[in-house]
């Protein structure tokens, strides 16, 4: 048999089994199904708009950048982060400041409509740092599924799909922090990089300094501000080990516009110099620019 041959045969046993997937699964698409699910990278300033939406969509930010507008407010998300989104209208949008990185995937039907309030699910959800091997073994594997299109695997779809959805109702109230609290972490971490008070955090926060200092060592054992110096500092040992990017130029990435200052905290933090950090991880140090 030629080439092209066996091309078209491959091609016309995939086109029925794709027919005969859709025809199998009505009843699984009205009472639960997925929607769409895979990854993408968005470029700078890259957006959808999604005028009215009859599905949850979830969007597991990777890395980068996320701003998800809602009735009319918009939120910037860092990554990683895992966004829940009720059905309805909203906006996403990949942040200018660089390459957003997600993976997403929506789930319909009847069960999700009439159980978003019973799974906690029927309001928008940010958990920053989400991180799940029980997520992402799901994901996959639900992925991998839509792609094949098996008429056999069906049934069990719809069954992975409920699973899911149960998943990210118990990640919703599983949350280890007060509400607030997780939004002050969320705001640190997306903002490290600038220069950020603690006034900054208690605005965006909409609480008190007394209020937000006590969750933060009820619950964390730190301060608003120490945190702040920690995300910096691991963003700054992470440049570090993996890049030859200049140590001023890492210093300004991580908030800090005085060099020494930057030098200074980090030898506090890490009981040595950036210099002998980066010597440590086996990174040869910079070129100089002449």
């Amino acid at each position: 048999m030629k080439n092209q041959d066996r091309v078209q045969q491959v091609l016309e046993i995939n086109k029925e089994n794709t027919l005969l997937w859709h025809s199998v699964c009505g009843v699984e698409r009205s009472l639960l199904w997925l929607r769409f699910i895979g990854s993408v990278s968005w470029p700078n300033g890259y957006w959808v708009h999604h005028p009215l939406t009859s599905y949850l969509d979830v969007q597991m930010l990777d890395e980068g950048r996320l701003i998800l507008t809602r009735d009319g407010h918009e939120t910037v998300i860092a990554g990683p982060a895992l966004v829940i989104i009720p059905p309805g209208e909203h906006k996403l949008a990949a942040d200018t400041a660089g390459v957003c990185r997600k993976r997403h995937l929506g789930i319909q039907g009847t069960v999700v409509v009439n159980n978003l309030a019973k799974l906690n699910l029927d309001k928008v959800h940010i958990l920053p740092g989400f991180q799940n091997p029980e997520f992402d073994k799901l994901f996959n594997t639900l992925r991998q599924m839509m792609r094949e299109k098996n008429p056999e695997t069906v049934s069990k779809l719809s069954v992975l799909a409920y699973e899911m959805l149960l998943l990210l109702s118990h990640c919703t109230e599983q949350q280890p922090f007060p509400e607030e609290l997780m939004w002050a972490v969320h705001f640190i971490r997306r903002e490290f990089a600038s220069i950020v008070s603690l006034a900054d955090i208690c605005l965006y926060c909409n609480r008190a300094k007394s209020t937000l200092q006590g969750l933060f060592k009820h619950y964390m054992n730190t301060t608003p501000m120490q945190y702040l110096t920690e995300v910096r500092m691991n963003h700054a040992a992470k440049q570090l080990r993996n890049t030859l990017m200049p140590i001023k130029e890492i210093a300004e990435k991580c908030g800090y516009s005085d060099q020494l200052y930057f030098s200074s905290a980090f030898k506090k933090h890490f009981h040595c110099s950036p210099r002998a950090y980066r010597k440590a991880a086996g990174m040869p140090e910079p070129e100089k620019i002449e």
